[in-house]
């Protein structure tokens, strides 16, 4: 242990900052909806605050837990302008790369302009830009961002745009050769060419790349769509009961709902006020109550068609052939390594 002398100066030091304390609350935000991560099964939450859109765990041990955020751009950007799809923007990315958030935040986001589109939701960005969709611009954007897109796009999720655009540049100055005006007819030969200033027109092209809904949906990424504000102030670790109860009172907060996605979920690990909501979801999508305690005990159990167990005669009940046939029709396996 240090010692200090009498005659010593000694000065207080300012304690340092710890780093901030991330809010895992979604108190004041509007819901979109139940998410799907292709590649791990799971569900997670999208919501939106007016500005920017995030997705967020439903994990029991890492409960709304911020996975990644993006945002609808406010300028009429070329990208806009040749799709008619706002243009999206995913700056801070995703907090736990490889592991399929990004294709998920991606669809949270494709979701949440299609629920503005359609009114049920504000979220703001140019509104010249209002087709039902998101799009990139190949020039503008991330190295992950980059990688996303290609990716997306060999899968079919996406799809490209080419807008070919005319230029005219003036007063090109050209050097050339006596030879190269051998095909010029004159009274005599060429022997030197002046700086020679010429227009030249050419065609360029601009690639962009489009999501619609229409493929979020044909490719099973949305379970349910579900659009509520939820108070300003919540008590500690209340907000997905709040929210599920809300859903309760008023089943019209379930906008749509898609069947394959919801039963092909992995439930292992969620948190109870989590499947409680995914149990309404099932109700509205006219599954039946038996359907949703097979949910349920698939959840308490921990089981899933794709974990390792001697509980075979386990997975013969608890509507497990129907977990494994929705996954079958889903498509998820040619999403799961998506970046």
């Amino acid at each position: 242990m240090r010692r200090y002398r009498r005659n010593e100066e000694f000065r207080l030091q300012a304690p340092r900052p710890g780093p901030a304390r991330e809010t895992r609350s979604i108190a004041g935000r509007t819901t979109i909806g139940l998410i799907i991560n292709p590649k791990t099964k799971e569900p997670v939450l999208a919501t939106t605050d007016g500005s920017y859109v995030g997705i967020r765990s439903l994990r029991q041990e890492s409960l709304l837990k911020k996975l990644g955020t993006g945002y609808l751009s406010d300028s009429n950007e070329d990208a806009s302008v040749a799709t008619g799809y706002p243009r999206v923007h995913t700056p801070e990315g995703v907090t736990v790369s490889g592991m399929g958030y990004g294709t998920a935040l991606y669809s949270a986001i494709c979701d949440g302009a299609h629920l503005d589109f359609k009114k049920h939701v504000e979220i703001s960005h140019h509104r010249r830009a209002s087709g039902d969709g998101i799009c990139s611009d190949t020039r503008d954007r991330s190295g992950y961002a980059d990688r996303w897109w290609a990716a997306a796009l060999k899968r079919g999720l996406t799809e490209e745009h080419i807008e070919e655009e005319e230029e005219r540049d003036e007063n090109v100055s050209l050097k050339l050769d006596p030879d190269d005006l051998s095909c010029v007819e004159t009274d005599g030969k060429i022997v030197y060419v002046n700086e020679v200033n010429v227009d030249l027109e050419k065609t360029t092209e601009k690639t962009f790349d489009t999501f619609s809904y229409e493929s979020l949906i044909e490719h099973n990424l949305v379970a349910a769509e579900i659009v509520t504000t939820l108070p300003g102030v919540i008590t500690d670790g209340a907000d997905l009961y709040v929210l599920w109860r809300e859903v309760l009172e008023d089943p019209d907060l379930i906008v749509d709902t898609n069947d394959v996605p919801l039963l092909a979920l992995d439930v292992r690990g969620l948190s109870e006020d989590a499947v409680s909501l995914l149990s309404l979801a099932y109700l509205a999508s006219g599954q039946t109550d038996s359907a949703v305690d097979d949910l349920r005990n698939r959840w308490a159990r921990n089981l899933d068609p794709d974990a390792t167990s001697g509980q075979g005669r386990l997975f013969k009940a608890n509507g497990m052939a129907d977990v494994v046939e929705a996954r079958r029709i889903s498509g998820w396996d040619e999403l799961s390594d998506l970046p």
